[in-house]
């Protein structure tokens, strides 16, 4: 109804044109006052209406708001339809004052079906008041004249009425289409919303639960390092091995969760920095041989002379992506050999193969262990275990790194992985890993130690202590600020979610003090559960130095205090 209340109102003028060209260009007005006039103050009434329409019409609903549109069409078209009917009656058919209103009229009601073609009712209406009094008036004159002019006034009703049914259906279709599409859009806006939402719900959950499965996993991992480092009979250090190991697998596969759902959400981002490339696969080589010689098939490793010793790239995730295929290689293969070949292909691109003699993939299957939480058979998993993440997460770095991971397997005859990428020689000296800058550490450090749990603070504390250090242990991050006005610390060591004050939080604050106080700035090392993605930026932009998220090995901790640690003489020992 809206849309034809708007085009009523642009019709107003026509009824207007139609007056004043009477009065210019016959004599209408003059001759017949009464019947100008009239028709004249009936059409202004309908003007009226329609700009009342316009203005308040969507406030009216119901039978008033279609009485009132059909007052506003009847009071501009009877007259128009008389005025019509009185200059065939007062002046025949060859008169100019009839051709004047003959034209308009004919041309005002073709031109009508655009305007009425929302309500077929209101161009019934318009039409017959136009058309219908003269079609009765040539009849009852009748002659020659008078019954060609009614034959071709019902041709042309006829086609007018015929041609505004078929624009109200065609109308109509493009408001059900449009319902249609507005309707899908509101669904795939819903859709998107409610996608939005599960994601958000999603990376809620994943956070929470990565929080509070790496606390407790903290505290198992960390106690276990305290425990090996010390004196054990040979029996309790191989059950608490198998402790530590087990919680190494269960913090693997965490990981694994996590790191796809950062690869997933395109938030991954790839280091070009020298790394020792050889060193790395010397280092893989021998994580894989005790579990070579444990199962007990061979262990083939070939790597080309060409193969440059320093390279510039990622080496962690390169390490990510061919540990999760040798580790496949092996958790699949019982006897014969498990293997890797890397090789020089033309450019800086490397060929990394990795093989084995496992049970093998079928053809069908061999695109499905690309996918997130897949296996090639759902026995598989009863019998291997595994989240079925390891190779979707390296087939995604392989695709950011600029090659494509690929598989060729028989059944029964084991499986082949390949895939190359560029990784350019680089002269520089590679960055220093975890164990040699721990080596770096400066001992006797004083530290202060923001931490609420009870296990956590014992693991650091011990962890600490053994490396000479001394540590004050708070309970939160308003404990934290008040011990750092008292004293000079090395380095502050902070856990994040704590009672009433946080450790970001507290960062801030003394960061703010200090800039207050020209102070020297304190190191600060952010000690963790949250792993989840953003979370390392956004430590650190809050004013963190150095970020560790637990559960995480001694020698890392060593390191991060080996980065930040102030050199000595700028704090009180």
């Amino acid at each position: 109804m809206t849309e034809q209340i708007s085009r009523l109102v642009h019709g107003v003028y026509v009824y207007a044109s139609i007056l004043v060209v009477l009065v210019w260009t016959t004599p209408f007005a003059v001759d017949h006052p009464r019947v100008y006039w009239g028709c004249a103050a009936c059409m202004a009434g309908g003007m009226a209406v329609r700009v009342a329409l316009r203005f308040f019409g969507e406030r009216w609903n119901g039978a008033f708001l279609e009485t009132m549109l059909l007052t506003a069409v009847g009071l501009t078209s009877a007259p128009s339809g008389l005025l019509y009917l009185c200059s065939l009656l007062y002046y025949g058919f060859e008169d100019w004052t009839f051709t004047v209103l003959m034209i308009w009229t004919v041309g005002g009601a073709s031109g009508s079906m655009v305007s009425f073609a929302p309500t077929l009712r209101l161009l019934v209406l318009h039409v017959t008041l136009l058309l219908v009094p003269a079609l009765g008036l040539g009849l009852w004159q009748g002659g020659t004249k008078g019954t060609t002019f009614a034959i071709g006034t019902m041709v042309l009703l006829v086609f007018l009425l015929t041609q505004g049914v078929w624009l109200n259906r065609a109308y109509m279709k493009q408001l059900e289409d449009r319902a249609t599409e507005e309707a899908r859009l509101r669904e795939l806006e819903l859709a998107k919303a409610a996608a939005e939402a599960a994601n958000v719900a999603k990376s809620l959950f994943l956070a929470n639960m990565s929080h509070e499965i790496r606390t407790p996993m903290h505290g198992v991992m960390g106690m276990a390092q305290v425990v090996l480092a010390g004196e054990l009979p040979a029996e309790s250090r191989e059950n608490v091995e198998a402790i530590h190991g087990a919680s190494e697998t269960l913090l693997r596969v965490l990981n694994e969760i996590l790191d796809f759902s950062k690869v997933e959400a395109g938030k991954v981002e790839l280091e070009r920095v020298p790394f020792a490339l050889r060193r790395m696969l010397e280092e893989l080589r021998l994580t894989v041989r005790p579990l070579a010689t444990m199962k007990g098939f061979r262990l083939d490793w070939t790597v080309d002379d060409a193969v440059p010793e320093r390279a510039i790239g990622d080496g962690v995730r390169l390490r990510q992506i061919l540990m999760n295929l040798l580790g496949n290689a092996v958790k699949f293969t019982t006897a014969g050999a498990v293997g890797l070949r890397v090789a020089r292909e033309p450019g800086d691109a490397l060929r990394l193969t990795v093989t084995d003699s496992g049970i093998g993939i079928p053809a069908d299957k061999q695109q499905l262990i690309f996918e997130a939480f897949a296996q090639a058979d759902g026995t598989v998993s009863r019998r291997f275990g595994g989240t079925g993440l390891g190779l979707a997460i390296s087939a995604k770095l392989v695709a950011l790194m600029g090659g494509q991971l690929t598989v060729s397997s028989e059944v029964g005859q084991g499986s082949e992985f390949s895939f190359a990428v560029g990784l350019p020689e680089s002269t520089a000296e590679p960055v220093a890993t975890s164990e040699q800058a721990a080596a770096q550490e400066r001992p006797g450090l004083r530290l202060l130690l923001a931490e609420d749990n009870a296990v956590s603070q014992r693991v650091a504390v011990a962890l600490l202590a053994k490396r000479g250090h001394h540590v004050t242990v708070v309970e939160n991050g308003v404990a934290a600020i008040a011990a750092w006005e008292r004293d000079e610390f090395d380095a502050l060591l902070m856990d994040n979610q704590m009672p009433e004050m946080g450790g970001l939080d507290a960062v801030r604050e003394i960061r703010a003090r200090e800039e207050r106080e020209n102070r020297r700035r304190t190191p600060a090392v952010m000690l963790t559960a949250s792993a989840m993605l953003g979370d390392r930026e956004r430590f650190l932009d809050g004013g963190v130095d150095g970020y560790l998220a637990k559960p995480f090995h001694a020698d890392e901790l060593y390191a991060a205090l080996a980065k930040v640690a102030a050199p000595p003489g700028c704090a009180t020992q």
